[in-house]
């Protein structure tokens, strides 16, 4: 396996700048996931690093030896595709042996390899089938052997669960993770959902047009966005516009609508927000808000009305109206039945986010 160095990658397509001065780097043997909506420039950058489309702009490293020129075959790395791209005509074991014969290895060691790989995704006794007679969480499997098969220095996947049910893929997160770490191998993956990042991810990478947003942990990413954009993308997130009052020691009072509340200084994405005068969005998770019937005085509270229960099965999705906005609060069911309509409740918080906001 080896380190994975990006510096300024460019990429445009006539006047659309594709990827625009693009750096990170990936570390032997971690799982980095490119996570951003359709038309970030993930997939694009995928590509430059697998060598399928020329940087206009930057390089590539592989460990210490620069690759951004050489062509794919010579960058040793696997690469899983969304459709998986499987040999329809061939067998299960040909398909992981494609590679290797590419490679000029003799039968008894590709014999060894293939099953190997079979036998690590679970799919030895499957050898002497074709991909049409394989689910489609078994073809993302073979394809994920056919990949390891060559021993690459890095694997690239590119939205390799796509085309799974909702269920299904839901299952195979954890197996492909188990997978990708079982094979020690430094791992670039390409999605936009949300859940798979978080879910597969040692590091996340968030891009919008053609830019990196911000990169950290999933616990990081999820729980200190630094932009309206990463918090809105990542989980789900109630958003009040707000207006910072004055900041006095390690606090701030942050004025929403009629309401003041007193913020710790640690919430502000940027400290330099906590300027009186500054707008700012308070950034709120569903389940960071309490509702109560009767205010706290020694904790933020938001004065609202209930207005629409959503069931989802084991919980209630709670639609409040405070003022202009609205908040959604999950709850388990029994505890949401308790909450009365049309009555004046408090939503509690102590855990929020602040984030700059552009002046009206």
């Amino acid at each position: 396996m080896a380190k994975v160095k990006v510096e300024g990658l460019v990429k445009k397509f006539g006047s659309t700048v594709a990827v625009s001065k693009v750096s990170f780097t990936v570390n032997e043997g971690e799982l980095v996931t490119l996570l951003g909506p359709s038309g970030c420039g993930k997939t694009t950058t995928l590509r430059m690093i697998a060598g399928l489309a020329k940087p206009d702009e930057g390089r590539i490293y592989f460990g210490e030896e620069r690759v951004d020129h050489m062509p794919p075959n010579a960058r040793n790395i696997g690469m899983v595709f969304q459709n998986y791209a499987l040999f329809p005509h061939m067998t299960v074991f040909n398909n992981v042996a494609f590679g290797l014969h590419l490679r000029k290895l003799n039968q008894k060691q590709i014999r060894e390899r293939v099953m190997a790989m079979l036998e690590l995704v679970q799919m030895g006794e499957y050898a002497n089938r074709k991909p049409s007679q394989l689910s489609g969480g078994q073809q993302q499997r073979i394809a994920v052997a056919r990949a390891l098969a060559v021993d690459p220095d890095v694997l690239l996947l590119d939205e390799p669960l796509s085309n799974l049910d909702a269920k299904l893929r839901e299952a195979v997160r954890l197996e492909l993770r188990d997978l990708i770490k079982k094979a020690k191998k430094t791992t670039i993956f390409v999605t936009h959902d949300q859940i798979e990042a978080l879910t597969l991810s040692d590091r996340i990478i968030l891009m919008d047009r053609g830019q990196i947003v911000q990169e950290g942990t999933p616990e990081e990413l999820y729980s200190k966005p630094k932009s309206v954009f990463a918090a809105n993308f990542i989980g789900t997130n109630n958003f009040l516009n707000g207006v910072v009052e004055q900041a006095q020691g390690d606090t701030a009072l942050l004025r929403v609508g009629e309401s003041t509340f007193q913020i710790g200084l640690e919430s502000f994405a940027d400290p330099r927000t906590a300027a009186a005068q500054t707008p700012v969005v308070l950034v709120i998770r569903p389940e960071d808000l309490e509702p109560s019937l009767t205010g706290d005085p020694k904790q933020n509270s938001i004065p609202c009305r209930l207005k629409h229960r959503v069931f989802s099965g084991s919980c209630t999705l709670l639609v409040f109206a405070a003022g202009d906005a609205v908040l959604n609060v999950e709850l388990p069911v029994q505890k949401a039945a308790q909450i009365p309509e049309d009555e004046e409740i408090y939503l509690l918080f102590d855990r929020c986010r602040v984030l700059p906001r552009q002046r009206d």
